[in-house]
């Protein structure tokens, strides 16, 4: 078993409203939206800034990353900048910044990293472990402006060069079209068709319905049909539009401490009970996710997860798993021993992997059903299940549930509690 299981747990968390673009206020700039998600978690657990000794983001894309980003003299106004740079708290976090402008006095600790909230919240929980730090905010701001998705770097250049003469010329040049690679050769491998995956795709749209703090239920609460999504238009045959992630800007934070500490707070605990991480340092052999390496990989990472908690897969009441896009979710649901290879997607039905089914799965819509938050929302909804306070979409009973956040070889993994075990 890990050393660390049962010593750490998850004590405060904190949501920002979500949007589905920056509307170019002060008041709902990146940074405004990550100081209101921690202090939320903050306020949730009952700690105070001055606690806090440690801070670690993933303080999302730097400038240009995405093509030019709008700079407001309101908001450069508004915070303290990091000198020299003018897109910290616009496009992007960072831990200092944070420091400097919610007063964390008590600081020991200011890490950014990159990758997703999985991989960043395990190394909290590592700082935790080690003694380094007793308390830590763990921050992701998730941008995202209008021209994102613009016309210019590699896909604006007159020709293609170096690996993209391979890719770029035809069309495949971003995520949704190395999975669509990856699960076409799935369904080749086991006889299975894109209408297999509609199950599942009704039931995450269906969830999130349930979740208040998504987007579609706040602000485009309609059902999806069978009917609309056999007929939706192909993003990368064979992922459809229904299969992907609607981009969002929104920020979560969570505090990471003891489990002595956590004990005397405001809220019961959540107990990390097991950590996983992948390989980022290797990660894939070729642009695209061959089938064979990913599910090497990721079986490898839930092995681990297993061995950490010392418990197995048949233990787990919920499994919050990553879906962007929703081919993901068959992927994992194997990976992780929850099925046989190939038989995910007749496991992806209501009496299975519904609210009320023997293992339910993204209870909240994911990101596919409730928009797009890089895993903020999988860790986030975990914590409210096993506290009991998930609302119409509650679990009954629910004690122990597996996280996973990311790509696959990539992704990282927590197993969560409402006991150290």
């Amino acid at each position: 078993m890990w050393e660390g299981s049962g010593k750490v747990a998850i004590a405060g968390i904190g949501h920002s409203p979500t949007y589905r673009r920056w509307d170019e206020r002060a008041e709902t700039s990146l940074g405004a939206m990550a100081m209101d998600a921690v202090q939320a978690a903050l306020d949730d657990c009952g700690l105070e800034a001055d606690e806090v000794d440690g801070v670690v983001s993933a303080p999302g894309p730097l400038s240009g990353y995405w093509g030019p980003r709008p700079v407001l003299a309101a908001v450069k106004a508004a915070f303290q900048q990091t000198p020299g740079d003018a897109e910290d708290g616009i496009s992007k976090v960072t831990a200092e910044w944070l420091a400097r402008n919610l007063g964390l006095s008590a600081l020991q600790v200011a890490d950014n990293t990159a990758g997703m909230i999985g991989s960043v919240l395990n190394h909290a929980i590592e700082l935790v472990v080690s003694g380094r730090c007793k308390a830590v905010v763990v921050l992701r701001p998730l941008n995202n402006f209008a021209g994102r998705y613009g016309h210019y770097g590699a896909n604006a250049a007159a020709e293609a060069s170096g690996t993209g003469q391979f890719t770029t010329a035809y069309g495949h040049s971003g995520f949704v079209s190395t999975m669509a690679t990856f699960f076409t050769r799935y369904l080749w491998t086991y006889g299975k068709t894109h209408a297999d995956l509609a199950d599942l795709a009704l039931i995450e749209h269906a969830n999130g319905l349930l979740c208040d703090y998504g987007y579609f239920a706040q602000h485009a609460p309609e059902e999806l049909t069978r009917e609309q999504y056999l007929a939706g238009r192909w993003i990368a045959e064979p992922i459809n539009i229904y299969d992907c992630d609607l981009p969002m800007q929104v920020a979560g934070a969570f505090v990471v401490t003891t489990a002595e500490l956590a004990r005397d707070l405001r809220q019961h605990p959540v107990y990390v009970r097991g950590i996983a991480g992948g390989p980022r340092a290797r990660g894939r052999r070729a642009s695209m996710y061959a089938l064979e390496d990913a599910q090497a990989a990721d079986t490898a990472l839930a092995n681990r997860l297993w061995q950490s908690a010392g418990i197995g897969p048949l233990e787990v009441d919920f499994a919050n798993l990553y879906d962007a896009p929703l081919v993901l979710v068959p992927h994992l649901i194997e990976t992780f021993g929850f099925c046989k290879p190939g038989e995910a997607l007749e496991f992806c039905n209501p009496e299975q992997i519904g609210v009320g089914g023997v293992l339910p799965i993204n209870p909240w819509g994911g990101n596919v059903g409730a928009g797009r938050s890089h895993g903020i929302d999988h860790i986030y909804e975990a914590v409210l299940q096993l506290r009991g306070q998930a609302g119409g979409r509650q679990i009954r009973g629910a004690s122990v549930g597996v996280v996973h956040v990311g790509p696959p070889v990539n992704g990282a993994a927590q197993l969560l509690g409402v006991d150290a075990g």
